[in-house]
């Protein structure tokens, strides 16, 4: 039941059937279909909000199916089976029948309701059609009891609003989300980039020809390197009645990820039982690789606080001989798209394709000499840190995201969406998104011949802020320079993102911060594009004076609301300087009545007076 007091007190609660239809479709067997004709639209034709002719089964035209038609833009519903309650709209020139269990929505009267409003609104049935159809063993509802559900019915006009709003707001999110999953492609493409420079000797080895292993380096065979390779008990010798709740762990399938270990999945035996299996014993440092070759290669090292293990079956331990071979090394070679294209040829069985020890043990490795394997390590840790981080700021934003989604349904259908402004791009991961934010600055920036100190890039990004709307979560305040947010100066000292050099902040690692997409990464480039213009054009001895003249102008005008040129000049006279380095005690002494009436027209010329005053 729909309560209410949550919607707006001239909408009305109607019944689904009382505003529109649900049809079955037509029990079709499969000995009627055939090589050509009419698209039958199955349940299984549904999916992601979308209904498609493009695999469906096709029947020859039939008088007797004219009354199961389906048409453009038709709404179906999935009314059986497991994903029963999914829904989509129907997108084709072609008509089609409609397929037993599929149900067709029919509108009563389009003055009354909007279909595209239904269509939204669903999301929230759905729930519902999931509860009750559930019921029984097989997932299964009737047409008459989804039209006995309950429906927020606005006028049309605010339907139509509201659904012009959902798709706004949707869309943008979708827009940020396509980002996401690209830039979680490009991680995925980078990781591989760093492991193949590090295996051809590039990360260490500068000069290093094509093709060609550098000096000193040499091919071995992985078993080679290796004290022991094994496997783990088979059959009856570990079986899922031996597991307990404590003792000595058991290292499963599922416990190796790529390049993680995987700590959720808990199995263990008996003291007793470890001591029958003991020769299968595994521990920190020791190399668990999953004997399943498919879409990719699942190896990790263990880490310390697993001392004592078993492994199970096809779980494949490699002890390294650390006199030959540092364990890391290896680890990181073995999940290499080349030695994935090593062993995928090698697998044998057809339902889970698995490789043996022996096939492990062949494996070709490029060997460098014992110190220098250390230092590659350290070269591919240090990448791949960052796209760790990277890499939880994507996961955490896509879950934001179908959140986002689901809020902004939920104000929809409460009547808050049309007067409220939902937020779509807050991210979580704030620090990250500063420091990438911060990278876009300077990068941008150096190419246009500007250099930054900290509190130059501070200007910057108050002027982002405020000017073009770019939220950098920084709460900007008078200092002596400037605009400056305290807790910007954790950011810039980044040792790991950030360096000085003689004329200013440099990047540590651009590939990796700059590569990767961001929703706000194409307004910075802009934004610098126009400022650096408007900036270069104000009067003044350089370029830094100019920069702190155009911020201190901006701040002024946001602190007293107002670009009069007496009280911005008052203000500036308040606006006090407290520095050894400098003989000026206030911005207004530092900076020209002249000065500040020529910032103050070049403001009011773009327009950007209304942005700060209105911020």
């Amino acid at each position: 039941m729909i309560d209410k007091n949550t919607i707006p007190e001239y909408w009305e609660v109607k019944k689904l059937g009382d505003v529109c239809k649900l049809k079955n479709g037509f029990a079709f067997k499969s000995s009627d279909y055939s090589n050509g004709g009419v698209p039958v639209i199955r349940i299984s034709d549904i999916n992601s909000g979308i209904v498609s002719s493009r695999k469906a089964v096709r029947v020859n035209a039939n008088t007797e199916y004219e009354n199961y038609l389906v048409e453009n833009n038709d709404l179906l519903v999935a009314m059986s089976g497991a994903t029963t309650g999914k829904f989509g709209i129907f997108k084709s020139e072609e008509k089609a029948y409609q397929n037993q269990r599929v149900g067709k929505f029919k509108i009563l009267d389009n003055n009354v309701l909007e279909q595209q409003f239904l269509y939204y609104q669903l999301h929230a049935l759905k729930r519902q059609i999931e509860k009750d159809a559930y019921g029984g063993a097989q997932p299964n509802i009737s047409s008459s009891k989804i039209e006995q559900m309950e429906i927020v019915l606005p006028p049309l006009s605010e339907q139509q609003e509201i659904v012009a709003k959902i798709e706004e707001l949707l869309s943008e999110l979708d827009k940020g989300k396509e980002q996401l999953e690209t830039a979680w492609q490009q991680l995925k493409v980078y990781r591989q980039a760093v492991l193949k420079w590090a295996f051809e000797g590039k990360l260490t080895n500068p000069e290093v020809k094509e093709g060609e292993l550098p000096e000193g380096w040499e091919w071995v065979n992985l078993k080679e390197v290796s004290d022991k390779i094994f496997d783990g008990p088979f059959g009856s010798n570990l079986k899922s009645a031996d597991y307990i709740e404590e003792g000595v762990r058991v290292i499963r399938l599922e416990n190796i990820g790529p390049l993680e270990f995987r700590d959720e999945y808990k199995t263990f035996v008996s003291e007793e039982k470890y001591e029958s299996i003991k020769k299968h014993t595994v521990g920190a440092g020791n190399i668990i690789f999953s004997s399943f070759i498919m879409d990719e290669i699942r190896v990790v090292v263990l880490p310390k606080f697993i001392q004592t293990a078993i492994n199970k079956a096809d779980c494949f331990c490699v002890r390294v001989n650390n006199t030959k071979a540092n364990e890391n090394y290896i680890a990181y070679y073995l999940s290499t798209e080349h030695v994935y294209n090593q062993l995928v040829n090698e697998v044998h069985g057809a339902t889970r394709p698995r490789i043996n020890t022996s096939q492990l043990k062949a494996t070709v490795v490029p060997l460098p000499p014992l110190e220098e394997q250390n230092q590659i390590v350290q070269e591919i840790e240090s990448r791949l840190s960052v796209c760790d981080k990277v890499e939880e700021t994507i996961t955490q934003s896509l879950q934001q995201s179908e959140t986002l989604r689901q809020s902004i349904l939920k104000k929809a259908f409460e009547g808050k969406l049309v007067i409220e402004k939902v937020e779509v791009t807050q991210p979580r991961n704030i620090y990250f998104y500063q420091v990438q934010l911060l990278a876009y600055l300077i990068h941008y920036s150096k190419l246009k011949g500007i250099h930054h100190g900290e509190m130059t890039a501070a200007k910057y990004a108050y002027l982002l802020h405020k000017i073009y709307g770019i939220n950098t979560h920084y709460n900007f305040n008078r200092w002596h320079l400037g605009p400056y947010a305290p807790e910007m100066k954790k950011v810039v000292n980044n040792k790991k993102f950030f360096l000085w050099k003689d004329n200013g902040l440099a990047i540590v690692n651009p590939d990796t911060i700059l590569n990767y997409a961001n929703p706000v990464k194409e307004q910075v480039e802009k934004a610098i594009d126009e400022l650096s213009q408007i900036i270069e054009k104000l009067p003044g001895k350089n370029l830094t004076h100019k920069t702190e003249l155009f911020a201190t102008v901006c701040k002024v005008i946001e602190d007293i609301q107002s670009t009069d040129l007496q009280v911005v000049r008052a203000s500036m006279e308040k606006w006090k300087i407290d520095l050894p380095t400098t003989h000026f005690k206030s911005k207004a002494e530092k900076f020209n009545v002249q000065e500040t009436e020529e910032c103050l027209q070049a403001l009011i010329k773009k327009g950007w007076n209304k942005k700060l005053i209105d911020s």
